[in-house]
Order: structure tokens, then C-alpha cells, then sequence
């Protein structure tokens, strides 16, 4: 059955729908403005915290990197001194622990790290810069370049205490990353550890891999002697 046409008259009656839906709009918004308020109200508390925190953190990082630039520079000048290398390491170490206990919300901390690593280092006291080395490798997940470094440093440190074993597993953590040079160097380093634990297959391996992946490296000549010594 067809519906029935309303009439002009009783159109008129009727309550304008978009009348109708725009009163409700605002009884809505007036019965709901209390909450809006307080919506608002922590909507802008939520951006003065965080422009809070990011100006806190960006003034964090400043202070940090100039007490890294002075522990820096005490450091590097303790490899051109005349005769006050104990002192100079000593001063070096005490900046860069006041990095590291004074401005741990700034990057710098993370770069103190193995500085501090590398002064133990020099100093002999190698469970110490092991330490920090790994402190390092814990904290710095990402930057597999830096953590590449700071592996072979914590390579030096077990070979230095006579741990050659460990050496040994640490450089071949460098081995799966993608930085060839550093994968280069390693494999050089790797071949030499293996002549000490007289693992000569794995020293030969190695030797061969590198002359195949590395036909015009500078050290060709020194791998392929190396290579000869092994011949029957």
C-alpha cells in the first residue's frame, strides 16, 4: 500500500528535523561541558609535561656532553704526555666517572662508557674495563658500528688476562654484522687467536675466506704468506 503524501499544512506542524538535531547537539554539549572542561584541562597538562621533560632532557644532554668534551680531552692528552701518563689517566677516569654518575639521563653517559673502559684498559685492570665494556654491549642494543668496536676492545681485555677462548667468541659476534671492514679485521684478528689455541683448521679457514672476499686488501700479501705456511 502506497504511503500516504502528507499535506504542505501538516509539514509545517511538523519540528524542522535539522532544527531538531542541532538543539540536541547543543543540549548535549551543555549537559556534557563539565567533562570537556576537565577533558581539555588534562589534554594541555599532558603537553606542558611533555614539553617540560623535553626541555629538561635536551638541557640534560648539554651538561652531559660538556662534561664528556672536558673528560675527552683530559683523556686524549695522556697520549702525547712526557712522563705523567698515571696522572693523566687518573684525572681522565675521574671526569668520565662523573659522566657516568652525574648525568645518566644524557647521551654522553652512554659514550663514557667504554672511554672509561679503555682508561682500565691502559691502567692493567682489565676485569674493570671487561665490565664496562659489556655495561656497554647491555645498554646499547642498536648502533651495531660502536658495539662492533667495542667488541674488539673487549677482545683485547680476555686476550690481555690470557682468555683467549673467550676472545675468540667475542670477535666472531662481529663476523654476522653487516660493516665489512670491521668484518675484515675481525677475521684477521680471529686467525691469529686460532694459531694461539692451535686451532690451525679454523686459522686456515679464515685465512682462505678473507683472500676470497677481500682479493685487493692491503693485507693480501701478509694472508697469502700466512696461507704458504700452512702448505705441506
Amino acid at each position: 500500500m502506497a504511503k500516504k503524501k502528507k499535506s504542505r499544512k501538516e509539514l509545517l506542524k511538523e519540528p524542522d528535523e535539522f532544527l531538531t538535531l542541532s538543539a540536541r547537539a547543543i543540549i548535549a554539549a551543555r549537559e556534557h561541558a563539565r567533562k570537556l572542561k576537565f577533558l581539555g584541562m588534562a589534554v594541555v597538562a599532558v603537553v606542558l609535561v611533555y614539553l617540560g621533560a623535553s626541555t629538561y632532557l635536551k638541557y640534560a644532554n648539554r651538561k652531559g656532553q660538556e662534561a664528556y668534551n672536558e673528560a675527552y680531552n683530559a683523556l686524549v692528552s695522556t697520549l702525547d704526555d712526557k712522563g705523567q701518563k698515571a696522572e693523566g689517566l687518573a684525572r681522565a677516569e675521574e671526569l668520565l666517572r662523573k659522566v657516568i654518575d652525574e648525568h645518566g639521563l644524557s647521551r654522553a653517559r652512554d659514550l663514557a662508557l667504554p672511554e672509561l673502559g679503555y682508561v682500565n684498559f691502559r691502567e692493567g685492570k682489565y676485569d674493570e674495563a671487561i665490565s664496562l665494556y659489556q655495561s656497554y654491549l647491555e645498554e646499547v642494543p642498536d648502533d651495531w658500528y660502536y658495539r662492533s668496536l667495542v667488541s674488539f676492545a673487549l677482545a683485547s681485555c680476555y686476550e690481555a688476562k690470557g682468555d683467549v677462548k673467550k676472545a675468540v667468541e667475542v670477535l666472531e659476534s662481529v663476523l654476522v654484522g653487516p660493516d665489512v671492514f670491521l668484518k675484515g679485521q675481525a677475521m684477521l684478528s680471529l686467525s691469529r687467536l686460532y694459531d694461539l689455541l692451535n686451532r690451525d683448521e679454523m686459522a686456515l679457514k679464515i685465512l682462505k675466506e678473507f683472500s676470497e672476499k677481500f682479493p685487493s686488501s692491503a693485507y693480501i700479501p701478509f694472508v697469502k704468506a700466512r696461507l704458504l705456511a700452512f702448505s705441506p
